[in-house]
């Protein structure tokens, strides 16, 4: 599986480093964006499985899932729900790799998982148009408009106790 993903991915790959020779943390932010890009790649879903290894065992990052974020997508029937909820948390912890004074930083984490979840759901619509969820329009639409961080910040107060922000 593993191979497969690489193979895969060496497009992505920063053409004087190859993929297999990329640190953890770099493959990390690459498989966070090329998801945001391909959602729906025949590799998205070994890509996902590899990513959810690699945060089940760091200690590099700090990741919280703040229930105002993840439980309107777990209403039923709501189109790729797991996947947006994976993106989020793969868009928090590609932001402390890239950024590791980020790391626990609550406000910060949740703006970038966010933005990577409406980063991934943009290029989904693109491909399914009738899969909109309004709560994620909404925060695209905040998002565009600069006021993302704004939006954030009631909801993901109740998760406050352990970050900085």
């Amino acid at each position: 599986m593993v191979a497969g993903v690489m193979l895969a991915l060496t497009a992505f790959a920063e053409p004087a480093k190859k993929l297999e020779d990329m640190s953890d943390a770099e493959k990390v932010v690459k498989f966070t964006a090329f998801l945001e890009a391909h959602p729906f790649d025949p590799n998205a879903a070994a890509v996902q499985v590899w990513l959810l290894d690699w945060e089940d065992k760091s200690k590099d990052v700090v990741d919280v899932v703040c229930p105002g974020v993840v439980t309107p997508l777990m209403a039923k029937k709501t189109p790729n729900a797991s996947q947006l909820m994976r993106q989020y948390i793969f868009g928090s912890a590609a932001s402390q790799l890239i950024d590791p004074t980020r790391k626990g930083q609550l406000l910060t984490n949740q703006v970038a998982g966010v933005h990577s979840m409406i980063l991934a759901y943009r290029s989904m619509i693109a491909a399914h148009p009738a899969d909109r969820i309004p709560f994620i329009d909404d925060l695209s639409q905040k998002d565009e408009q600069g006021q993302l961080e704004e939006t954030l910040k009631p909801i993901i107060k109740p998760c406050s106790s352990g970050g900085k922000d």
